[in-house]
């Protein structure tokens, strides 16, 4: 079985995360990919983090939105039920424990190709290596959430149809 996290903000998600997911797919012939929006990411200070973002249970929502075509993957509420800051090697050990995952499977943790020069300033990289595989995807699609935040009117074909009739419809980053 091979089995991807991807974990993320996801503030909001956007098209170019559904494009590295359907390109993860092709790659890596997944069984399934999981979907894990963070609570809390252990690189942005708790008050410029929390202000900038929606909810964590609107973005599982929007999450939920952006990837309910996709049958084999699964979003998972893992991280934002556990609340905190969320490490990498935490999430991946409950997965790889979730699907009973043996020798012969394989785990993959998708990450974007612009967080390989920090990549050894994770907590405990070296365990993260020795349970999974680090896929870097890079952006082939020029959009940022960031961007998107900034000016949600500007930015309809950057997001899910889905996606951004919610946003629009709950007033969210405005």
């Amino acid at each position: 079985m091979n089995i991807a996290v991807f974990g993320g903000s996801f503030n909001p998600v956007h098209n170019g995360h559904i494009d590295i997911a359907k390109r993860a797919f092709r790659r890596l012939e997944l069984d399934r990919l999981v979907v894990v929006p963070a609570f809390m990411s252990p690189f942005k200070t708790a008050d410029n983090y929390l202000i900038s973002l929606i909810s964590p249970a609107e973005r599982l929502t929007l999450c939920k939105l952006a990837f309910c075509d996709m049958p084999l993957v699964t979003v998972s509420d893992y991280e934002i039920k556990k609340g905190g800051v969320s490490y990498t090697i935490d999430t991946l050990k409950y997965f790889k424990n979730f699907y009973s995952l043996k020798d012969c499977d394989k785990l993959f943790l998708i990450v974007g190709q612009d967080i390989l020069p920090r990549i050894d300033e994770w907590h405990k990289i070296d365990e993260i290596r020795n349970i999974c595989e680090i896929q870097p995807f890079e952006r082939k699609l020029n959009i940022s959430s960031t961007m998107i935040r900034e000016n949600i009117a500007k930015c309809p074909h950057a997001l899910p149809q889905k996606v951004y009739d919610y946003i629009i419809e709950n007033k969210l980053y405005s």
